[in-house]
């Protein structure tokens, strides 16, 4: 297959149907493979799979975190991977013309993301137009298609990190020499969030991540990062409100 659909899921079968559905536009291409890769849920996650994906392309078994599942897929063989986890949905999308474009050779692909809040706000997260060895990459797991033979290179996602392992691969694929990197407007998908992130959790794997690959920009990002959480104007009116 050219394109490997990759959703994975634990108990959530109302984001499966919602998933699924999503999809039905592109599973009948025979150059694009969906495949639900679940944790064992116990709900009926699995039941409603059975309805939509093929037998061959489900796997369900135990794994010890999302980065885990999420590197499960490269079990299947193609020639790019995208991640669509469950609850997530693909946009409108001319398959004929994502084919085209995949066939041009790019190692990485980002298309901009709808993102979709608990309240059903919707904010639109754009595709950024570069990656380099020298910027940090902005980048949505939802919409990025990235080359079997880059994501093979780099063993796929660090699963020793519970919430930023995707962040790592996009920062190691950055700082790859000669990357064929390429960026798209279009929206490709809508990405639900689910609020499950703890701010503490993703500052501190934010940090690690850039101490592994992005050492010499670390001081800049959070310097940056700071300064847009706390302006300066408030921070000059809780320090001298304290004196």
């Amino acid at each position: 297959m050219i394109l490997c659909i990759c959703t994975i899921n634990l108990n959530n079968s109302a984001g499966v149907e919602r998933t699924a559905a999503s999809l039905k536009s592109v599973m009948s291409n025979p150059q694009i493979g969906c495949v639900f890769i679940d944790g064992l849920s116990k709900d009926n996650s699995l039941e409603i799979a059975r309805k939509y994906w093929p037998v061959e392309q489900i796997l369900a078994e135990r794994d010890d975190g999302i980065y885990e599942a999420m590197n499960k897929a490269l079990r299947y063989s193609a020639k790019y991977y995208l991640w669509l986890n469950s609850g997530d949905e693909l946009a409108d999308v001319d398959a004929e013309a994502l084919l085209t474009l995949l066939s041009k050779g790019h190692d990485c692909i980002q298309f901009s993301v709808e993102e979709v809040s608990p309240d059903t706000s919707t904010s639109l997260w754009s595709a950024s137009a570069k990656f380099s060895k020298t910027s940090i990459p902005s980048f949505h797991h939802a919409g990025l298609i990235v080359a079997s033979d880059v994501i093979r290179r780099l063993s796929g996602y660090d699963q020793t990190y519970r919430m930023c392992a995707d962040f790592k691969l996009a920062c190691q694929i950055s700082n790859m020499n000669g990357i064929n990197y390429h960026s798209v407007p279009t929206v490709l998908s809508r990405f639900y969030r689910d609020g499950i992130s703890s701010k503490n959790s993703l500052i501190y794997e934010n940090f690690r991540v850039l101490w592994e690959t992005k050492r010499s920009l670390l001081i800049p990002y959070f310097y940056h990062w700071f300064r847009m959480r706390y302006p300066v104007r408030m921070l000059m009116k809780n320090t001298l409100g304290n004196l």
